[in-house]
């Protein structure tokens, strides 16, 4: 009945207005359609990134041991580097990671490639690991040995940059490409435990590229992120700053206890520096932790 009663006041409207009504009806129907692909648009506009070279030096400073394994702390290995890198072409697609940073999550597209949400990435699998096509991930270990106080809290942080000394994020050998403006790196300690924690690094926060932009969807992502600008110093720290230009504490760790740290990195989907122009790079680069007693 009320399709019929429709009908017929289209059929009554002279030609001026049967015109307006259908540009109306035209644009109600792009404003849907905007409106749908408006959420997750950043994940439509760069869908893949190829790093050449992935090569990031960790580096330790004062008590603080790093190594592969938990052995390099326990023996007192006095180790204070260690290189992160791949000489593999890695073809990496953007993902995003849940408020808390524990959960990496891909894109879920429809047949018409629109991106309607996303879902999270499966970390085991044959024959290949379906994070190795979004993330790369490897863990090191942190320690510091101490003979007599056995239970001393220690705060790690991370390292202002000082003539390539220190934290820092950069890429080589790209031209205009810039990567590194949209790169994050993610500290986990104690995975799968009570004490786990994870915080992000993101480097070269206040610089940007002039690109094919999508949707600034910069709300979603880990809320605990260290933000460093591009002159190297941190910027907003939430807590505790020891040295100037450093990180406030990333975590803790206590002493004689050789800590996992699983450390990832990924091209972030919600940065607005996530667009085409990123499509090939070669990253390199450097963080650097430092320790800190704790006094209560």
């Amino acid at each position: 009945m009320k399709k019929q009663k429709l009908k017929e006041r289209i059929k009554a409207l002279n030609a001026s207005q049967k015109k307006k009504f259908k540009m109306a009806l035209i644009m109600s129907l792009l404003c849907v359609v905007m409106l749908s692909g408006a959420t997750y648009a950043w994940f439509t506009i760069s869908n893949t990134a190829k790093v050449n070279n992935l090569e990031i030096t960790v580096i330790s400073e004062g008590k603080l041991l790093i190594g592969a394994d938990a052995n390099v702390i326990r023996d007192n290995k006095s180790e204070h580097s260690l290189k992160i890198s791949t000489q593999k072409a890695l073809k990496l697609y953007p993902c995003t990671t849940t408020t808390d940073g524990k959960v990496m999550r891909k894109p879920i597209y429809t047949a018409s490639d629109v991106v309607t949400g996303t879902d999270s990435i499966a970390t085991t699998g044959s024959p290949v690991a379906e994070r190795e096509r979004f993330y790369y991930e490897e863990t090191i270990w942190l320690g510091i040995n101490e003979a007599a106080e056995v239970n001393n809290k220690y705060a790690i942080t991370l390292a202002k940059k000082n003539n390539n000394i220190g934290s820092y994020v950069n890429v080589k050998g790209t031209g205009a490409s810039h990567p590194e403006y949209c790169i994050r790196i993610s500290f986990t300690i104690n995975q799968g435990t009570a004490d786990e924690k994870t915080v992000i690094y993101e480097p070269n926060a206040d610089v940007h590229i002039t690109g094919t932009k999508a949707t600034d969807n910069s709300n979603a992502g880990c809320t605990n992120t260290f933000k460093q600008n591009n002159a190297g110093t941190f910027i907003n720290q939430p807590g505790t700053v020891y040295y100037t230009g450093d990180s406030s504490e990333l975590f803790e760790i206590t002493a004689n206890q050789p800590t996992p740290v699983v450390v990832r990195i990924w091209f972030e989907g919600t940065d607005t520096d996530c667009v085409n122009e990123i499509q090939n790079g070669s990253i390199e680069g450097m963080f650097t932790f430092v320790s800190h007693k704790k006094t209560f």
